[in-house]
């Protein structure tokens, strides 16, 4: 069983990346960022010890592709449509 600190540090470093993942800076980009993250968490549980592996080379994928975020990404397509 894990140790107090190391779950409440996972449980910190999990709302982090929440927070970058839906776009950090905006209002709704916490909160955009939620979902993926709690899906991503219950899929990658099968895989034992490696979820954790898994979950990080995701994250940096999404992180090198979209900087500002699921929140910018749509802005960004939302400005396509409307043209």
């Amino acid at each position: 069983m894990l140790s107090p600190q190391i779950a409440d540090f996972s449980e910190m470093a999990r709302l982090i990346v929440m927070v970058v993942i839906g776009g950090l800076g905006t209002f709704a980009g916490p909160l955009i960022g939620a979902a993926p993250i709690q899906i991503l968490n219950s899929y990658l549980a099968k895989y034992g010890e490696w979820d954790m592996v898994i979950f990080a080379i995701v994250v940096i994928a999404v992180m090198r592709a979209q900087v500002g975020g699921i929140a910018a990404l749509g802005q960004t397509l939302w400005r396509r449509v409307k043209r």
